[in-house]
């Protein structure tokens, strides 16, 4: 199996590491020690103008973010994050319950939202998850890196005899349709097979397919696993939470994560 081909070959990464935001110290400490005692590296910062100026976001790994904080709060970071096309999973941090912030920040893309304090069980759960998901994507977006170098290596007759390969074309019809000779067109599709160590016509069609060539969205997606998420009633999630409502704060509301599930999809 070619290389580009083999999701169970990754490539070398950065070692992944989680990034901390919350303006409270004693929640940012709490939470990163959890993590390190889990044996997952953090960096904390104090606010989204601290993150902004000192992190770096090519290393894998994922945001912690709480909604609010003085200056700009979590979903303007969000904003702010998006528009520089950063593509970490961001996981939000609520002491309020506010089903329209909850459903708005899932829009934007955010993998999920946990009430503060949180559960430690389920705050590992969700890291590990969301961390191990953004290896796969950043393993991924290296592969096809790799293999659009590989395709670049070809010329511009190559490819196109190529995309026929993959179209499913009959050499004398790649033939007609470039107005070059049978014999040439069977040069061009051995040369651009062997550049790119494939051998068929269904390789051919999976490799312009795997690099953006032929657009079908090929990256790892987590939207099951949030729907999965958002569908699990409240009580349920409550229960594996060890009923955190005890712990909670008499002003703080809990999401009603129904109420989330059904604004996103009746949207």
């Amino acid at each position: 199996m070619p290389v580009w081909k083999n999701a169970s070959n990754k490539p070398a990464l950065m070692k992944p590491y989680v990034r901390i935001v919350d303006d409270e110290e004693d929640v940012r400490t709490s939470m990163a020690l959890l993590l390190r005692l889990a044996g997952i590296d953090v960096r904390t910062y104090e606010n989204a103008a601290d993150l902004l100026e000192n992190g770096e976001f090519e290393t894998p790994g994922c945001l912690v973010l709480d909604i609010r904080m003085p200056g700009m709060d979590g979903l303007h970071l969000q904003e702010t994050l998006i528009a520089r096309h950063v593509d970490l999973p961001i996981l939000f941090l609520t002491g309020h319950g506010d089903v329209d912030t909850a459903v708005t920040v899932m829009r934007r893309g955010a993998v999920d939202f946990i009430q503060k304090p949180p559960a430690p069980e389920v705050f590992l759960a969700a890291i590990r998850k969301y961390v191990a998901w953004h290896e796969r994507v950043r393993a991924h977006v290296v592969r096809v890196s790799d293999a659009r170098a590989k395709y670049e290596t070809l010329t511009l007759r190559e490819k196109e005899v190529l995309r026929g390969v993959a179209e499913g074309l009959l050499n004398k019809q790649i033939a007609f349709k470039y107005s070059i000779g049978i014999e040439t067109v069977k040069t061009y599709r051995a040369n651009a097979l062997a550049k790119l160590d494939i051998r068929t016509a269904v390789d051919a069609r999976d490799f312009l397919i795997f690099i953006g060539e032929i657009q079908l969205d090929t990256l790892p997606s987590l939207s099951n696993e949030v729907q999965d998420f958002l569908a699990q009633g409240v009580e349920d999630r409550e229960t594996r939470e060890g009923g955190r409502n005890d712990c909670a704060d008499d002003s703080t509301m809990r999401i009603d994560r129904n109420a989330v599930r059904e604004s996103l999809l009746n949207d």
